[in-house]
């Protein structure tokens, strides 16, 4: 869990980004509760953050997991500052840090709803100043596909730009480097720069992603289950457990089958798996978060010297709720079950991408890369102040 550190120099870390609230969005009787209470809306955020968290020189500490890296909140004026040990962030990091102001906004709207029935989410918070620098796993041939809205830089094949809701993004394919800036004295919405997030990294997608991820094998099951209804029409109406019940019947009386029946459903069954396996692949492609996962598993079976295996097709994915991977309900759906599965030290019973083994192991090197990566940094940032010092 916690690294704790009580000590920080804010004078050494990076500034990742600025957040206040929008006051503007907030209705007249949460500004009247909170002007009450003689502090400002950002205040009232800050003090929430401060009571979901440990201090390091009185800044609340926003590390999560395996926190290394320290990230603290720090106000200053009626802003809070976000810093960063670390220059460069691993996708881990950055959810972590967005499960965290979840959860102070969970804190803040649960006083809000028992003192006056009114709400407070991340779409009450904006952010005023962006500048993240990430390293993420993914090729160049899989951000082009994953990512549309980012465009080749003269026909490098290698280096992306690309801007959505004023964030301005930047993709080194050879360092594996993305880098994602904003600047304005409005802001944008917290919700709106989070949903950004996920649509232009595909690693914060497959972590921030409500699609859940079924095996392919279990749908042999329904295979079974169709070929029976569609070439045995006594069964066409019958539910699960009475073709189950059924066949346990035939099974069990040890029945000889003639081979010409035999064959027919053997044949039957292939045409419908062929079918059910199109199906699949069809459907898989439409789902944003594919071309990433695919990558993923692609990278880990050519790890594990596996067999050629038509991951089209090795599992089946499906929305939970109907919901897609972003959008103000998707997201508050995602960041709701990592901070049950972060309170609760134990994993969610939700086969998501994030749970899945071989996205796990993907993750991990990219937090081993960032933290070697970090820690080059901070030696030749340390020699350049030696060399500085012996002048």
């Amino acid at each position: 869990m916690y690294q704790i550190k009580r000590n920080v120099d804010i004078n050494s870390m990076k500034c990742l980004g600025i957040i206040t609230a929008n006051e503007r969005n907030l209705y007249r009787d949460v500004q009247s509760y909170i002007f009450r209470k003689g502090i400002t809306p950002t205040e009232f955020f800050y003090k929430k953050l401060e009571g979901i968290s440990y201090g390091a020189d009185n800044n609340p500490v926003l590390s999560m997991i395996n926190g290394e890296n320290l990230i603290v909140a720090k106000k200053d004026e009626d802003a809070i500052f976000i810093y960063s040990e670390d220059k460069i962030l691993s996708p881990t990091q950055l959810t972590n840090l967005f499960v965290h102001l979840y959860d102070a906004t969970r804190n803040a709207d649960r006083e809000l709803g028992q003192a006056i029935y009114a709400n407070f989410g991340l779409n009450d918070l904006k952010i005023n100043f962006i500048n993240m620098n990430m390293l993420t796993g993914i090729t160049p041939e899989v951000m082009e596909q994953a990512c549309p809205d980012l465009k080749i830089i003269n026909g490098s094949k290698v280096f992306f730009e690309g801007e959505q809701n004023k964030v301005k993004t930047l993709y080194d394919g050879n360092t594996g480097k993305l880098e994602y800036t904003h600047t304005s004295q409005n802001g944008i919405n917290l919700m709106s720069f989070i949903d950004t997030i996920i649509n232009l990294n595909p690693d914060i997608r497959l972590l921030m992603s409500n699609t859940s991820v079924t095996p392919s094998r279990e749908t042999l099951v329904n295979i079974l289950l169709s070929t029976i209804r569609k070439n045995y029409s006594g069964y066409r109406n019958y539910s699960d457990m009475e073709i189950a019940r059924d066949l346990h019947a035939v099974l069990g009386a040890d029945k000889e089958f003639d081979e010409k029946d035999k064959s027919e459903f053997f044949e039957a069954f292939n045409r419908e798996k062929k079918s059910m396996l199109y199906r699949i692949e069809s459907s898989n492609k439409t789902y944003k978060v594919f071309p990433a996962l695919r990558y993923v598993l692609e990278k880990q079976h050519s790890k594990e010297n596996e067999g050629e295996e038509d991951l089209d097709t090795k599992y089946m994915l499906r929305w939970y709720e109907g919901d897609p991977d972003n959008g103000a309900r998707a997201i508050n759906f995602a960041l709701g079950v990592m901070s049950e599965a972060i309170s609760s030290e134990r994993e969610p019973n939700m086969n998501a991408c994030r749970n899945m083994q071989e996205v796990k192991i993907y993750m991990k090197d990219i937090k081993e890369r960032t933290t070697k990566l970090n820690e080059e940094l901070k030696k030749r940032q340390a020699e350049k102040g030696e060399r500085k010092h012996d002048k």
